[in-house]
């Protein structure tokens, strides 16, 4: 019996190990024949990865309406990567008449502008179909900041509308959720008119998902707040970092998180704020596994510091360490209730590693 032959729930199985990695290094794999074709495409279209440049090559091809469709109904698990303008090769300052650190201040701060809302739309055509996909159950959004070496110098240039990002955040199906936008505000307004908050559309997921990552240049406590479930949730992971250092290594420099609320205090009330909600959350967890609010360490924020909320205790590890990986334990977490903070304290002469 050949491949083939095997009855299609096998087929679609043993297509789905072999994994969309697989047919995305090597597109030929994907033409074997007309009826390997059908499986083949199935688990292509299953685990997608999607950068800036790769979504704008989707949306203007003939096909893209099709291709679409093909997410909608066979995607599983979706990783978008963007770093905002790219494209800064398809520009020559030469061909402007200008030095090129004045052409990238001046023509390249215009292209720029009008490749925001362009982006966005785009970024929205998915979001629309991602929300009406079935089968989608782990979506990971990572932003970082948009950067080149003539301008390091400028502000930073947010580039995620709030109306692009929102349809993602409607998806009550998903299992996972992974938002790492480190490198952008999501800027409020636009096609609707509507203030949104990220935050709040997150805290609605809670009672779907199993797993949640966040890292936002603006987060609140809201972000935990569940109202109250009817039920124990099957949440059984929450990490939360409020550092935004190691980003890039062109970026050496490092903060973190502000709150929403842009008249709220420091880092240390909002740190207390996520700590104090995420203790109530755990309550409401069925099987809490881990969860976690990062930050760095020290003023030189050489490290960074976990709060593990299930045990009250601070853990530090090296920077480059994987958000849910293993550190040292410096000291146990000692809540003041007249204080209104938590602070995480320095670590003393004796315990430096």
């Amino acid at each position: 019996m050949s491949l083939l032959e095997l009855p299609p729930e096998i087929l679609i199985t043993i297509f789905e190990y072999v994994g969309s990695q697989s047919f995305r290094s090597e597109l030929t794999r994907l033409m074997v024949c007309k009826q390997w074709y059908a499986f083949a495409r199935t688990a292509y279209f299953h685990d997608l990865r999607i950068t800036t440049k790769i979504l704008r090559r989707l949306l203007a091809s003939p096909y893209a309406e099709t291709n679409l469709a093909r997410i909608q109904k066979n995607a599983v698990r979706m990783e978008l990567e963007f770093q905002g303008f790219e494209d800064w090769d398809s520009f020559h300052a030469s061909s402007y008449d200008l030095p090129e650190v004045s052409w990238h201040v001046t023509y390249g701060r215009v292209e720029r502008l009008a490749w925001t809302p362009e982006f966005n739309n785009d970024l929205l055509r998915l979001a629309k179909t991602v929300k009406k996909s079935q089968k989608l159950r782990c979506l990971r959004i990572q932003a970082i900041t948009e950067l080149h070496e003539n301008t390091l110098l400028e502000e930073r240039r947010h580039y995620l509308f709030t109306w692009a990002i929102r349809p993602f955040l409607s998806k009550n199906a998903l299992t996972t959720l992974d938002l790492d936008l480190v490198g952008t505000e999501l800027v409020q307004g636009g096609k609707d008119g509507q203030e949104f908050h990220a935050c709040v559309s997150i805290a609605a997921l809670l009672t779907t998902l199993l797993r949640l990552r966040l890292r936002m240049r603006r987060i609140c406590a809201n972000v935990l707040n569940t109202g109250g479930p009817d039920k124990k949730l099957r949440l059984n992971e929450v990490i939360i970092n409020l550092s935004l250092a190691n980003e890039s290594p062109l970026v050496s420099s490092f903060s973190h998180a502000k709150c929403c609320n842009t008249s709220s205090s420091g880092l240390p009330q909002l740190q207390h704020a996520l700590e104090e909600q995420a203790g109530v959350l755990v309550t409401q967890m069925e099987n809490p596994m881990m969860v976690r609010i990062l930050r760095q360490e020290g003023r030189m924020g050489r490290k960074m510091q976990a709060f593990d909320v299930l045990t009250g205790k601070t853990i530090v590890f090296e920077d480059g360490t994987e958000w849910d990986g293993e550190g040292k334990i410096i000291e146990e977490k000692v809540s003041d209730g007249e204080s209104g903070e938590s602070e995480i304290s320095e670590l003393s002469s004796d315990s430096d590693v």
